[in-house]
């Protein structure tokens, strides 16, 4: 039902069949279509923009790929499924190593959300309409690194789950 009130919504079948760099430039291209002949803006807009990149699997595109270990035992991406078959034939831990590449993985998701957030403001600033816009950001969840509950953020409401940034720029 997310799609009731928009007049166009456009939404992957599954939620990593698009990260942030096919997702922006389709929002730029969509608020493009609302200009007019001339170029100018045409009427206020609602824009809402999900982006999912820092979320499993952690895989984030070059340049924010981190360098992979040669180390035999860390594995170039990370997924719940893959954690859970490491934890396993760990003895139920996930092994340094591992965590410090899903940590790192996950640093390099964000950092990719964040240069694809980047690209979409100086779009609207091109469209010289960046300082008549109220931006909204906020994550919609952080993740349990910790605790005894790693890389989930289900069943979590210690801090790094629950307390997540919201951003508001007004003009």
């Amino acid at each position: 039902g997310a799609a009731r009130g928009f007049q166009a919504f456009d939404f992957p079948r599954k939620r990593r069949d698009r990260d942030a760099q096919q997702i922006v430039p389709r929002a730029l291209k969509w608020m493009k279509a609302g200009w007019t002949a001339e170029g100018e803006p045409g009427p206020p807009f609602f824009l809402w923009v999900h982006l999912f990149d820092p979320h499993q699997p952690y895989a984030p595109s070059p340049p924010f790929l981190p360098e992979h270990p040669t180390d035999g035992v860390t594995p170039p991406r990370i997924d719940w499924n893959i954690l859970m078959q490491i934890a396993d034939r760990s003895g139920g831990d996930v092994p340094g190593p591992v965590f410090e590449r899903a940590l790192a993985l996950y640093a390099g998701e964000v950092a990719q959300a964040d240069h694809w957030i980047g690209v979409l403001l100086d779009g609207l600033r091109r469209r010289h309409v960046l300082d008549r816009t109220i931006i909204a950001f906020m994550a919609d969840h952080g993740e349990c690194f910790g605790h005894g509950v790693f890389f989930e953020h289900y069943n979590c409401l210690y801090d790094g789950a629950a307390r997540v940034p919201l951003i508001l720029r007004y003009p």
